[in-house]
């Protein structure tokens, strides 16, 4: 799975492979970064119809992919009806797969399969097209009249995202489960702000959507599923390198999703299969374990951790790069100016110095940012993102029910309305409110409160993260 963590060798490579291995060439593996999963039936895993459903639920084309998106985005103007008609015939298209994700909902639990680094996930795109098709319907019901159907599904898309997020699977399905929540997180808000939402409605939204009280549990979870299924067991760098190459070939845009723009040459050479397959030692596997392991004890310590409280890495991925651009100076000189992917000539004329270069594909996956260096603050994100959603609605349906906004939060709580402020993970204080710019606001990842003065269209990528108040007339 290309999106996860580069998979290293420890101990368990005599029992995966076969190969011999040096007990002296591997540091201990931490018990506390192990993870035993108990396997569940095919009957009782919601995945089993997410796989089943994949192959069906195919992706919704521009514009209507765009037009989509006002179903989760708080604030946008309903499409026309002609707008919205390819959306709505898309959906109806998929009417059997949708049925099994519905049937998912109600499985016991949702548990990934254990894949190899160097397969891609069949199961994770359709999730997200489900959320979209979910959520569509959602906003149909809700123009058709129907609002207890629309709560319905809102409701059912915050469930799919939560089995997909605690499915004991890597940090890329933990990631994609935390996208399709936001998604249902952003459907409710923009129920919230139509002109007259029920208070019933409202109030089945805000006991449906419950705090993520338990998310640093889930993440941590999430890290040792991830080292043990992931990291535990040593990839194919010659298989690595034809899936990277196949995968590029078909899709370009993957590069500039996944590489940072100054590693995207390097990364296309060093994962060459001839060069590769004809390397002495591509992959060291005792160099990655000790890289890694120090990594995800720091990353699980920090996923218990209060945000002031994180610790650095010792080294961090713009400096792993570097290193690794510097030492491989020798390599891409040889083909400056060559065309990608590379030619036989040119790989002829770079072999040797590809050669001498130790551990190439450890050292590539090392200096590539991965999804485990940014998904700390993801899961950060995820739990303010929640406690946001619930005080608006909390909010929406004070003013329904008494016809003005409340002066403070704590009037939400005196009401009866929640049971307690809404927290925000990033200074283990209160949200903030505004009643009269009719704002919501978390400090953000700087710990610092600016005053809720930044744009909610860019709600963290700046200083505070914003959430409007809105409604329409």
């Amino acid at each position: 799975m290309l999106l996860a963590a580069a998979a290293v060798a420890m101990l368990v490579t005599s029992l995966v492979r076969g190969d011999p291995v040096s007990e002296e060439e591997f540091p201990p593996i931490p018990e506390e970064l192990q993870y035993r999963r108990q396997a569940i039936a095919d009957d009782e895993n919601a995945v089993t119809d997410w796989l089943r459903a994949a192959p069906l639920l195919k992706a919704l084309d521009e514009p209507g992919a765009s037009i989509a998106a006002a179903a989760w985005t708080p604030g946008a103007a309903p499409p026309t009806a002609d707008e919205w008609a390819p959306v709505i015939a898309w959906v109806r298209e998929h009417s059997e797969p949708l049925r099994w994700i519905e049937d998912s909902l109600h499985k016991p639990k949702a548990q990934w399969p254990a894949r190899s680094a160097e397969e891609f996930e069949p199961g994770l795109a359709v999730l997200r097209r489900a959320a979209t098709a979910r959520l569509a319907l959602a906003m149909e019901a809700e123009r058709d009249g129907n609002t207890g159907r629309s709560v319905a599904l809102i409701l059912g898309t915050a469930q799919l995202g939560q089995m997909a997020a605690e499915g004991e699977g890597a940090l890329i399905h933990y990631l994609i489960g935390v996208a399709v929540r936001s998604m249902a997180n952003g459907a409710a808000q923009r129920f919230a702000a139509e002109p007259a939402p029920s208070p019933t409605d409202l109030e089945r939204l805000l006991a449906g959507l419950r705090p993520l009280d338990d998310e640093p549990e889930v993440y941590a979870r999430t890290l040792r599923v991830e080292f043990t299924d992931y990291v535990l067991r040593p990839p194919d760098a010659v298989e690595l390198a034809h899936q990277w190459t196949d995968a590029l070939r078909l899709s370009p845009e993957l590069m500039k999703a996944l590489v940072p723009e100054e590693l995207q040459r390097a990364h296309t050479i060093f994962l060459t299969p001839a060069l590769v397959a004809g390397h002495p030692k591509p992959f060291d596997h005792a160099w990655a374990a000790r890289q890694y392991i120090p990594r995800y004890l720091c990353y699980l310590r920090n996923a218990r951790a209060a945000w002031a409280n994180q610790e650095k890495e010792d080294d961090n991925p713009e400096e792993r790069m570097r290193a690794f651009l510097r030492d491989a100076k020798p390599v891409l000189d040889r083909v400056k100016r060559a065309p990608l992917p590379l030619n036989q000539r040119a790989i002829a004329r770079v072999r040797a110095a590809f050669n001498r270069f130790e551990n190439p594909v450890g050292r590539l996956l090392a200096a590539r940012p991965e999804v485990v260096d940014f998904s700390p603050r993801r899961s950060f994100q995820a739990r303010v993102e929640r406690e946001a959603t619930r005080t608006l609605l909390a909010l929406r349906l004070y003013q329904r029910q008494r016809g003005d906004w409340p002066e403070e939060l704590e009037e939400l709580v005196a009401a009866g309305i929640i049971g307690r402020l809404p927290l925000d993970a990033f200074s283990d204080q209160p949200l903030r409110y505004d009643r009269k710019r009719l704002i919501v606001w978390s400090v953000g990842q700087d710990g610092r409160d600016d005053g809720g003065h930044s744009a909610p269209r860019l709600r963290w990528q700046q200083s505070d993260a914003v959430w409007q108040v809105g409604f329409r007339e």
